[in-house]
C-alpha cells in the first residue's frame, strides 16, 4: 500500500527535532509518496533544500517502484526524486 509505518533516526544534534517532523506523517497515516510530496520549511544557511527524511522517502519510492508492474501499480512514471535532473 505504500503506507508509512515508522521511521528511525540516529544522530547527534538535531536528531530529536527531525523526529518531530516524522511524527506528523505517521500520525496522519500518510503513504511514502504523500510524505515525499510534503513541503517542509528550510533556511538555506542552516540546512539543505532537500530534507534528509524526504530524500530517504524518495529512495524508498524508487525501491517500491522497481517492484511494481504496470498491472499492479503506477510504477512512478512522473515522480521526481532528489538529485534527479
Amino acid at each position: 500500500t505504500g503506507r508509512l509505518l515508522g521511521m528511525q533516526i540516529v544522530g547527534r544534534e538535531g536528531a530529536a527535532h527531525r523526529m518531530n517532523g516524522a511524527a506528523v506523517p505517521l500520525h496522519a497515516g500518510l503513504t511514502v509518496a504523500q510524505f515525499f510530496q510534503t513541503d517542509l520549511a528550510y533556511a538555506p544557511p542552516f540546512g539543505p533544500a532537500w530534507d534528509p527524511m524526504l530524500t530517504c522517502a524518495g529512495q524508498l519510492l524508487k525501491k517500491i517502484d522497481r517492484h511494481e508492474t504496470p498491472d499492479h501499480g503506477p510504477g512512478g512514471g512522473g515522480r521526481r526524486y532528489p538529485g534527479q535532473a
